[in-house]
């Protein structure tokens, strides 16, 4: 025999009365005691998680500036789609409000005739307003008088 086979073998051959136990307290009151390499491992998977997160959050506030981007491009296009069509309406109310234009449609389209200013004649109106009502005055010299009677007279012969 061996060496090693006379050390086992006396061993196994103790009976586990013969043992001697004892309880050990220990130092520290963390039931698992780590080495160097596994303190540091909780610290390494954080990190690691604080870093990819972090990442993440950098790739979405890209994504979302992203889609910001064409947004703010749409409402420009839209802009001045809408600019450009208020200026051919203003181009076509201008067209519309000219003097020569709406003398033309009043004679051909309504049969209108120039009237001839010695024929034309005026009527004075004198209207009985009460005090609260509120009427649109043409300029500030448009008063009502004590009686509450319109001052707006308008001379016969004038044209136009």
């Amino acid at each position: 025999m061996s060496a090693q086979t006379s050390r086992v073998a006396p061993r196994r051959a103790r009976r586990p009365q013969e043992r001697k136990l004892r309880v050990v307290r220990r130092k520290q009151r963390s039931l698992i005691q780590r080495g160097v390499a596994r303190r540091v491992t909780p610290l390494v998977f954080g990190g690691v998680i604080l870093v990819a997160l972090l990442i993440s959050t950098v790739l979405l506030e890209q994504v979302l500036m992203a889609q910001s981007a064409f947004k703010l491009e749409e409402i420009r296009n839209q802009t001045e789609s809408a600019e450009s069509k208020q200026q051919e309406l203003i181009l076509q109310v201008t067209r519309l409000e000219d003097n020569s234009r709406i003398e033309e449609f009043a004679r051909t389209q309504l049969g209108m005739i120039e009237t001839n200013s010695t024929t034309s004649e005026y009527m004075v109106a004198n209207i009985a307003v009460k005090a609260d009502t509120r009427l649109a005055r043409e300029t500030q010299e448009d008063e009502l008088d004590l009686t509450g009677t319109s001052a707006i007279v308008t001379g016969q012969g004038e044209g136009p």
